[in-house]
């Protein structure tokens, strides 16, 4: 009984002080120290906003149209005898530079005519004022033996009469100039310094004053009709608003791209059109450009500005004051991101005014840097880093510490001993055992 007792507790207490072996040696392991890994900082790009009295210049797109297009019609009726050389479309005109001469015999002889009327106008006012003096000297011998009214003594000097014969003389005066303007008439130059449009006549047709015989278009100015948002009107002077007299229109830059490269014109603004562009619905600001057929002062080889032309203007505005930043630095309408003592703050700032390349905002301090890199999931106090900026070197305070000591030193030393690993491996070290064989492991 006490054997087969035996038997059976035996290899029970064995398991049991196996067990309680085992258990002892997994709670008195050694444990590691969990060590918070180090925060990594996010790179980026940053820029440094100053303060600035910008100009809050409008950049807006325009059409080149025409100052005054007129269609050019004679004034008398005849024959086109001749047409001026250079009545051509795309000709330049000097103002008074002959276009057309029409056919003025008929005219000379309607002159004549009227001049023979006043020849014969003169001959009968001096008729009539012989007969007024005849009739006065026989008026006044008759002493007032005739009663008569003041109109009936009037009539019977004929005084009347020589007013008459004078009203005839003056329309006959009147009569020959009006043949000598006609005449002038067959002349047709240009009114303007212009370009030819277009010509609808030749020589020898039979021309009216019904129809133009050419369409010019003055040369001395050209408009650009641009497009500006209504919202930034208050930022331009346009003469007649807000006090802003003639003339005094803001100063305008006018960019045309060219073959070779982008020319640039200088204009001004000159009115505000009463309608919005029915197409985008914004505001319309008239820009004269002077002389747009000539070159710029200093490219004497430069393209005309051609009606019709799609240019890029930039209106010079009024001055504002706050901080200018990148666009990119803009988030969310009216939000900047900054670093502040190495961590992403976020700033609600007020945007002044809007460029294409730049805010000006207030409520930021200039000096202070501004984010330009996009965030994925940007956090206020996130770590951050910018690029280009020398780093610090880490110390020993920088890694977090373990139970197994310094955890940078740790890491310098795995190369090593991966390095020394292998040599390990194939010779034994001083002093120490030899490594048993695999058959003496099992004899063990």
């Amino acid at each position: 009984m006490v054997r087969t007792a035996l038997k059976i507790l035996l290899p029970l207490l064995l398991l049991a002080v196996g067990v309680g072996f085992a258990v002892r040696m997994v709670k008195t392991r050694p444990k590691a120290k969990r060590a918070k890994p180090p925060e990594a900082a996010l790179v980026v790009d940053v820029a440094v906003p100053v303060q600035d009295a910008a100009r809050a210049d409008v950049e807006a797109h325009g059409t080149v149209t025409a100052d005054r297009v007129v269609q050019l019609a004679p004034q008398v009726s005849g024959i086109i005898e001749k047409i001026g050389d250079d009545v051509v479309p795309g000709v330049r005109l000097r103002a008074g530079q002959r276009i057309a001469v029409i056919d003025d015999r008929d005219l000379r002889i309607v002159l004549d005519q009227r001049q023979a009327d006043l020849v014969r106008a003169r001959f009968e006012l001096d008729v009539e004022r012989g007969r007024g003096e005849v009739a006065d000297r026989e008026w006044k011998m008759l002493g007032g033996a005739v009663k008569s009214s003041k109109l009936g003594a009037e009539l019977a000097q004929r005084k009347p009469h020589i007013e008459a014969a004078k009203a005839r003389v003056e329309a006959a005066k009147s009569a020959v100039e009006k043949a000598r303007i006609d005449i002038a008439r067959t002349r047709i130059v240009a009114p303007f310094d212009c370009v030819v449009r277009e010509r609808r006549v030749a020589e020898g047709q039979l021309v009216s004053p019904q129809a133009p015989i050419v369409v010019l278009v003055a040369t001395d100015r050209f408009f650009v009709t641009a497009n500006v948002p209504v919202e930034k009107l208050g930022f331009i002077d346009v003469p007649g608003l807000r006090g802003v007299a003639d003339g005094a229109g803001a100063e305008v830059r006018i960019r045309q791209r060219t073959s070779e490269g982008e020319l640039i014109r200088r204009g001004k603004v000159e009115r505000l059109l009463s309608d919005l562009d029915p197409a985008a619905r914004m505001a319309r600001v008239l820009v004269s450009v002077p002389n747009p057929l000539d070159p710029p002062e200093g490219q004497l080889d430069a393209l005309p500005l051609l009606l019709g032309s799609y240019v890029s203007v930039t209106i010079e505005g009024r001055p504002v004051q706050g901080v200018r930043v990148p666009r990119l630095a803009l988030r969310e309408g009216s939000r900047v991101f900054t670093i502040e003592d190495g961590r992403l703050a976020f700033h609600d700032v007020e945007v002044v005014w809007r460029a294409s390349d730049s805010f000006v905002v207030r409520g930021l301090d200039p000096g202070v840097p501004v984010v330009l890199s996009r965030l994925a999931a940007p956090e206020p106090g996130m770590k951050l880093e910018i690029r280009g900026a020398p780093r610090t070197k880490a110390t020993a305070q920088d890694a977090p510490a373990t139970d197994g000591g310094d955890a940078a030193a740790r890491e310098a030393e795995v190369p090593a001993a991966k390095a020394a690993a292998p040599a390990a491996a194939q010779a034994p070290r001083p002093g120490s055992a030899p490594t048993p064989t695999p058959a003496e492991e099992a004899t063990r």
